[in-house]
């Protein structure tokens, strides 16, 4: 994701890895000088395009578009995951690539564990591993449930009261639409009404019957044979 929640939310620099980039900040696609990001935010939302200070090159918010290099940080995953002594796959399809065959780079004793809707990638057609686990079902009350497993909910409350006031305030949900009064049922709509054809269809030309030669052609030919012999 590119919206930047995890970096609001505390998770420090060096432990995160932005694969699509994030809003969070801007560059020069010129010079690649950094852009102030509350500048960048104005430019986006008033609609302006956004210039760089020294050679007056466009600005970008530094996310990957489509058909862009990945960042060279993303590649930290071919030295992490064979490191790595848990592997949690959380809240993905693992249908992209290259990002679907990082959870194949860990060590085979190393546990991973799925925590998603569905099984996916490796948890569902395999390769399986015996010390795979995969817990299906709604994200946010599974991993509740893992915070209570390993005794770390406390924590958690504590650090999500801590980072309450960096994320963007929630927007309110419109109302829900007014039932009609008791005893008046709503008016029936008609179904549309069947268009008509406005151009009859075309008649077949009629057929011409075939007899034998009229008198005039007979005597043209017979005149012109005449005049012929």
């Amino acid at each position: 994701n590119i919206d930047g929640l995890e970096t609001l939310a505390g998770v420090p620099d060096k432990q995160l890895v932005e694969a699509h980039g994030t809003f969070s900040s801007a560059s020069c696609v010129k010079c690649g000088r950094p852009f102030p990001s509350l500048q960048m935010r104005d430019a986006i939302f008033s609609g302006t395009v956004a210039r760089c200070r020294h050679c007056q090159g466009l600005v970008k918010p530094d996310i990957t578009f489509f058909g862009e290099e990945l960042p060279d940080r993303f590649y930290l995953f071919k030295r992490d995951l064979p490191a790595a002594d848990l592997v949690l796959v959380m809240g993905t399809s693992l249908a992209v690539e290259p990002f679907a065959d990082i959870v194949k780079l860990s060590r085979r004793e190393v546990p991973r564990v799925l925590i998603n809707r569905a099984k996916v990638g490796p948890f569902r057609s395999g390769p399986f591993r015996p010390s795979d686990i995969a817990c299906v079902g709604e994200l946010e009350p599974s991993v509740w449930k893992l915070l209570d497993l390993v005794n770390w909910t406390r924590e958690m409350r504590q650090l999500m009261a801590q980072h309450e006031n960096t994320l963007p305030p929630r927007q309110p949900l419109p109302p829900p639409p007014k039932p009609p009064p008791a005893g008046k049922q709503p008016p029936a709509t008609r179904p549309p009404a069947p268009t008509r054809r406005t151009n009859p269809p075309s008649r077949p030309a009629p057929r011409t019957r075939r007899g034998p030669p009229s008198s005039s052609s007979s005597s043209e030919d017979a005149s012109s044979s005449s005049d012929s012999d």
